[in-house]
């Protein structure tokens, strides 16, 4: 099981800020965990096997890893 938990700041918040900045979350959520599912499957199913992270699809993901990595050093 997953329990997802979120603190969302805003300078000035307004309720439709506020409403509109969780709604986003909500969809960015419903989608990562789509994702999560299928490889999931996936990888119970023995169709993919844990790696490197995909050049194509998670370019954003290698640089944020990169950034954390440059500054804790």
């Amino acid at each position: 099981r997953t329990q997802v938990v979120y603190d969302y700041f805003a300078v000035e918040p307004t309720p439709a800020t506020m409403a509109a900045m969780v709604e986003l979350s909500n969809v960015v959520l419903d989608e990562d965990q789509a994702i999560c599912e299928a490889v999931q499957r996936n990888l119970d199913a023995g169709l993919y096997q844990a790696g490197p992270l995909s050049a194509k699809h998670e370019n954003a993901l290698a640089w944020f890893q990169d950034r954390i990595r440059n500054e804790v050093r």
